[in-house]
């Protein structure tokens, strides 16, 4: 009987080292995980306000009143276009 209790002391001993091991991983893979989900967090409020405030700025569509050639069109547009892109590139790069 001795010899039984001291075998399944030494079963109990090394499951609770693998046991302990085993909750020490998990604490670990659950404080990275939040960690990760702060950052995202925090970068999804940095977009949120990134991409409220994109727009294409209200003076340069006002210029369009005050275009006086085709060639002024042309530029107007592409300028447009460019901040378009870059908006819209921005929201794709997501």
């Amino acid at each position: 009987a001795v010899k039984y209790d001291a075998k399944m002391e030494k079963i109990r001993k090394d499951l609770r080292e693998e046991i302990t091991v085993i909750c020490s991983k998990v604490d670990d893979n659950k404080k990275t995980t939040l960690d990760k989900a702060d950052q995202m967090t925090n970068l999804c409020a940095v977009i949120k306000k990134n991409l409220a405030e994109a727009e294409i700025p209200q003076q340069v569509l006002t210029q369009l009143d005050n275009i006086r050639s085709d060639e002024e069109g042309s530029e107007y547009k592409e300028i447009v276009n460019d901040l378009a892109k870059t908006i819209i590139d921005q929201c794709d790069s997501l």
